[in-house]
């Protein structure tokens, strides 16, 4: 077959190619649109799980799996649950200075494929068996959380005292690779982030909401890095060696702090962890960053929004590729100011599990909902 008659078959082909991928980009990106503006309603299916047991300060749930659920008080002790029955198994850790106490708890890591829990203690890295059982600890400062045979964590670089005021307060954040070692190896990202530092004033503590948001999640030995602006949602995915295997960005609506949110949370009386003497007083940038937070999981990235001004919260739904899935509206019934915002949520077999004080206010309770993979509800 002669070049001129390979040509006329193939590039009637490679048109048709083009203009289909084109069109599907076009359409996603309609869709998206539409998950944005459109009015809609999630069906949602909540029921309570069990009772406790016993009466928490603060808790939040770490960690669910087939055989435990995890949670730990207000940053000061941790427990465990047995999955199956709900039953109280036995207490792990505390705040302390001692081996096997942390100075204050910073967070957790789950080792998905072997039996180990890591816990930040500020300072201090300690490992745990999932059955409680201490193991070590290290002296180290930062996050890291493993992804193949290294390690991801992050850096903030806040600004000076006196530069951090209302309109100039931006810090530097960076995600950084990390060997087997704990050895630097690559930053994989930098961005600025507005409102992240505290400022202390007399005796007030001035805290901005809402921040920027840069964070990143593991996901199939893969790093997920989210970050927002005020005008789009933005993911950058890298394998576990650091290499950027995609890009992500979606058009984002800038939404204004409803009066409602600040009226709310202007209300409460807080005082700070780090001292208590202090107390908390919030300040409010006019938009919200694009997103509060988002979580990886069933192969699909959920990216939670801010509460808007009906009291609904948008949560809009894409694959690992970008394109668009579904989104729902998540109403806040039982909205408690920033703890409600912020309370951890874990996630397993298609669950959202969580912990609410019970009616009586005596007793925690652990809950669940099934959400479904997108509902979108036209007027």
């Amino acid at each position: 077959m002669s070049i001129r008659k390979l040509k006329i078959i193939f590039i009637p082909i490679i048109i048709i190619l083009v203009f289909t991928s084109c069109k599907k980009g076009v359409d996603d990106d309609q869709r998206w649109e539409e998950g944005l503006k459109s009015k809609m309603t999630g069906e949602i299916t909540e029921e309570k799980i069990c009772d406790l047991g016993k009466k928490f300060s603060n808790p939040s749930i770490r960690h669910i799996d087939e055989k435990y659920f995890y949670i730990v008080d207000n940053y000061e002790k941790a427990y465990i649950y047995k999955t199956e029955g709900c039953s109280f198994y036995k207490e792990f850790g505390r705040k302390g200075e001692g081996p096997g106490e942390w100075r204050l708890f910073e967070g957790s890591y789950f080792y998905p494929d072997k039996d180990i829990i890591m816990i930040y203690g500020m300072g201090k890295i300690l490992y745990y068996t999932k059955e409680g059982k201490y193991i070590r600890e290290f002296k180290y400062i930062g996050h890291p959380f493993s992804v193949g045979n290294n390690y991801v964590q992050t850096s903030t670089e806040m600004p000076r005292e006196d530069e951090a005021s209302l309109l100039s307060n931006v810090s530097n954040k960076k995600i950084i690779l990390l060997n087997s070692k704990f050895e630097k190896e690559k930053v994989l990202i930098s961005k600025n982030i507005k409102g992240a530092k505290f400022v202390y004033k007399g005796d007030k503590l001035i805290a901005w909401l809402f921040s920027s948001i840069c964070d990143y999640r593991i996901y199939k030995n893969k790093i997920i890095i989210g970050y927002s602006n005020d005008e789009s949602f933005n993911f950058d995915i890298f394998d576990s060696k650091g290499h950027k295997i995609r890009e992500i960005k979606k058009k984002y609506n800038k939404i204004v702090v409803p009066y409602w949110v600040k009226k709310k949370l202007l209300s409460e009386t807080h005082r700070s962890r780090f001292n208590h003497n202090k107390k908390i007083v919030y300040k409010f940038f006019k938009y919200y960053p694009s997103f509060s937070s988002f979580e990886v999981y069933d192969d699909k990235i959920y990216i939670y929004m801010f509460p808007d001004k009906d009291k609904m919260r948008r949560v809009m739904i894409m694959d690992m590729r970008g394109n668009y899935k579904g989104s729902i509206r998540l109403l806040l019934d039982d909205f408690d100011g920033v703890r409600d915002l912020y309370r951890g949520i874990s996630n397993y077999k298609g669950y959202h599990y969580y912990i609410r004080i019970g009616k009586n206010e005596k007793k925690w309770e652990l809950w669940r909902e099934k959400r479904p993979e997108y509902f979108i509800k036209r007027n």
